[in-house]
C-alpha cells in the first residue's frame, strides 16, 4: 500500500467515525496532527466567509492564533499529477487580513456569513487588532501550487499555503511520532553561509545564531516539539553543568566552546539577518538547549553555530518516496555519533516504537522510547496518575518471558535486544506485549513488598526478572491464556494494581512462593559451590532454565485456577 493509499484510508476512517464527509474529516485530521489537543472551532460551511477553522493553542507569551482554509480534492489520490489550486482561492484567502483591518469591509463581510459564526469572527478581529496578538494564516490543500495564484498575493507570503506534498510529509511525521510539529522558529544571526547542493537537491545554511532565540522559543514549547525527531533528550550528565556555566559566566565565549546545533526543516526564508524555519526539529544539540531551558538570563552576545538543513516536502513527489526519510535518518544517526549512542537510541523513532508509545498511552502508560523524555513531562504525568515504562525495561521483560531468549540474555545483552532480537521481541500483538508488562509489574510489586530479613532489597532485584518470567510461564500455555488477553481491560482486572481481592491474593501468594523457591534453590547450590553468587546464579542461562522448568510445572495448575476464577468474576 502506497503512502497516499494509507493516508486516504486514514481520512476515510475519521470520516466514518465522525459520520461526516471526507473533506471535513481532512480538516479535523489536520488540526489534530498539526496542533494536538487544542481549543479550536470548525466553521466550515456554505456561508463560512472563506474560513474553515480557527485554532487557539495555549501560549505562555503572546497569543498565537491559526486561521485555516481547506481545499480538498480526490484527484490527489488518483494519479501523480494533481490540478493546481485555482488562482481565485489565493486572492480570496489573501484578502482576509485586509477585511479584518478595515471597519467598512469587515462589516460588509460579516453580514454575509452564517449568524452563528458572527461572534467567533468578531472575537477573531479583536485578536487581530490587538497588538499582543499574532495570527498565522494557513490554506491547506491537496492541490498542487499555482505560480499564477502566488503572484497575486499582496498580504500573505507563499508559506501560508501548504500543498499536497507538505500534507503527505505531515502524515509521515505522524506515523513516525514527530507530530505535532513545532511552531515556526525565527533565528537572528550575525553571519551566515549558504550551501546549495544541486545534485542532491538540498539547501543548507551555517549560521552564527542567537542562543537567546532558542531559549525564548522553548518557553512556549513545554512539550518539546522542537526535539520531536531527536533520538534522545536531556541526559542530565555532568557536561550539562559545564554548558550552563559557560553560558552564564562567559556568554560571548559560547561560540568558541560549543560544537553547534543541527536543525532540519521543510522550508527556510531569510529576510535581512533573520531566518524563519517551518517545521523545525533539532536533531543534534537537544542536550545543550534543554540544559538552558527556563534560564532567566538572555544574553544577546551568546551565539551558537547552527546548521540548518532544508528538506522540502516537494521531494515527496520524486520517484523515490523513501529517499527523503532514509536521508533524514542517516543525518540524525551521523550527527549523534559524537556522544555515546546505543541501539535503543537508534530505534527511538522506529515506527514500531511509535506505535507502542501510542498504544501504551491509550492505557495510561507513558512509554519512554527516547532517553530523557519522561523528565520533561513527569510532573504533569504523575499528577494524572500515568505510569512510566522504559523501552529497555520492556525489551528485557519481553526477552526474559520468551523461553527461546531467556533471562540471561535479557540481563546481559541490551544492545542485542535492539539489534538481532529486535523483530522477535517487539513485533508481537500489543495485547500480548501489554500482558507481559502487567505480569512483570505485578511480580515486581509483590516481590519488593515481601518482609524478609535474609534477602536484602538490593539482592531481590537479581531475582525479579526470573520470578516474573516463571509466573508468566505458568499461564502462557494454559487454557485461559487467550481469553485473558482479549482486552487491556481484562488484563488490568487480573494483573493491574487494583485487582479484586479474591484472585489478587491467590496470584500474590503464588508469586511470593516462586520467589522463595528461587532463593531456596540458590542456597542449596551455594552450599555446593560457595563462589556461586546471587548475581551469577540469576544471570546464568543454565540455572534459569533449570529453575524455570521446575517451578513452572510446580505452580501452573494453581496459577491457571486463579486466572480462571478471576475471569469468572469479571464476566459475571
Amino acid at each position: 500500500m502506497s503512502i497516499k493509499d494509507e493516508f486516504l484510508k486514514k481520512l476515510k476512517e475519521i470520516a466514518r467515525s465522525r459520520n461526516q464527509q471526507i473533506d471535513r474529516a481532512f480538516i479535523h485530521w489536520y488540526i489534530n496532527v498539526a496542533f494536538g489537543d487544542v481549543k479550536h472551532v470548525v466553521t466550515d460551511g456554505p456561508c463560512d466567509g472563506g474560513i474553515d477553522a480557527i485554532v487557539r493553542p495555549e501560549r505562555r507569551g503572546n497569543k498565537l492564533l491559526y486561521v485555516l482554509q481547506s481545499k480538498y480534492t480526490d484527484s490527489f489520490f488518483k494519479g501523480r499529477t494533481t490540478p493546481p489550486l485555482n488562482p481565485s482561492h489565493y486572492t480570496d484567502f489573501d484578502n482576509l487580513p485586509m477585511l479584518l483591518r478595515s471597519d467598512k469591509k469587515f462589516e460588509n463581510w460579516i453580514a454575509s456569513v452564517e449568524h452563528g459564526l458572527k461572534h467567533e469572527y468578531q472575537r477573531l478581529r479583536k485578536d487581530f487588532l490587538d497588538e499582543g496578538g499574532t495570527i498565522e494564516w494557513r490554506l491547506i490543500t491537496l492541490h498542487s501550487r499555482s505560480r499564477r495564484g502566488e503572484n497575486k498575493l499582496t498580504n500573505l507570503g507563499t508559506d501560508a499555503f501548504q500543498y499536497g506534498a507538505a500534507i503527505i510529509e505531515l502524515y509521515e511525521m505522524e506515523r513516525e511520532g514527530a507530530t505535532p510539529p513545532g511552531d515556526p522558529l525565527e533565528l537572528t544571526f550575525s553571519e551566515s553561509m549558504t550551501i546549495e547542493d544541486k545534485d542532491m537537491g538540498y539547501k543548507s545554511y551555517a549560521l552564527a545564531a542567537s542562543l537567546r532565540d532558542f531559549i525564548n522559543y522553548m518557553d512556549n514549547d513545554p512539550e518539546g516539539r522542537l526535539f520531536a525527531r531527536n533520538v534522545r533528550l536531556d541526559l542530565r550528565s555532568e557536561i550539562n553543568k559545564d554548558i550552563k556555566h559557560t553560558y552564564l559566566s562567559a556568554p560571548r565565549e559560547f561560540w568558541y566552546s560549543h560544537n553547534g546545533i543541527t536543525v532540519i526543516c521543510s522550508n527556510a526564508t531569510i529576510s535581512g539577518k533573520t531566518v524563519r524555519l517551518i517545521n523545525p526539529s533539532v536533531i543534534n544539540g537537544s542536550q545543550t538547549l534543554n540544559t538552558l531551558r527556563g534560564t532567566t538570563k538572555r544574553f544577546p552576545e551568546a551565539r551558537v553555530l547552527t546548521r540548518v538543513l532544508v528538506v522540502p516536502s516537494e521531494r515527496q513527489e520524486r520517484s523515490d518516496p523513501d529517499g527523503r526519510k532514509e536521508f533524514i535518518n542517516d543525518v540524525i544517526f551521523r550527527t549523534n555519533q559524537q556522544n555515546k549512542m546505543y541501539a535503543y537510541d537508534l530505534r527511538a523513532n522506529d515506527i514500531r516504537q511509535v506505535e507502542l508509545a501510542r498504544d501504551f498511552m491509550n492505557n495510561g502508560v507513558f512509554y519512554e522510547r527516547r532517553r530523557g523524555e519522561w523528565y520533561q513531562r513527569r510532573r504533569a504525568f504523575q499528577n494524572q496518575g500515568i505510569e512510566r515504562l522504559n523501552c529497555v525495561e520492556l525489551a528485557q521483560t519481553l526477552a526474559a518471558f520468551d523461553p527461546d531468549i531467556g533471562v540471561a540474555t535479557a540481563k546481559k545483552g541490551k544492545e542485542e535486544l535492539f539489534r538481532e532480537k529486535y523483530d522477535k521481541i517487539f513485533y508481537n500483538p500489543f495485547l500480548e506485549i501489554y500482558l507481559t508488562f502487567r505480569v512483570f509489574k505485578f511480580a515486581s510489586k509483590h516481590v519488593k513488598e515481601m518482609p524478609s530479613r535474609r534477602i536484602k532489597p538490593r539482592m531481590r532485584k537479581h531475582a525479579i526478572l526470573t520470578v516474573a518470567s516463571i509466573l508468566y510461564g505458568t499461564i502462557d500455555s494454559g487454557k485461559y491464556y487467550n481469553k485473558m488477553k482479549c482486552s487491556t481491560g481484562v488484563i488490568n482486572n487480573i494483573w493491574g494494581m487494583r485487582n479484586q481481592p479474591q484472585h489478587s491474593h491467590k496470584l500474590k501468594k503464588i508469586t511470593q512462593r516462586i520467589f522463595k523457591d528461587c532463593w531456596s534453590i540458590w542456597r542449596k547450590e551455594n552450599k555446593k559451590d560457595p563462589t556461586l553468587s546471587p548475581n551469577n546464579f540469576f544471570k546464568s542461562e543454565q540455572w534459569n532454565s533449570i529453575v524455570r522448568k521446575k517451578l513452572v510445572r510446580k505452580y501452573s495448575r494453581a496459577a491457571n485456577a486463579a486466572v480462571g476464577h478471576a475471569l469468572e468474576q469479571i464476566w459475571k
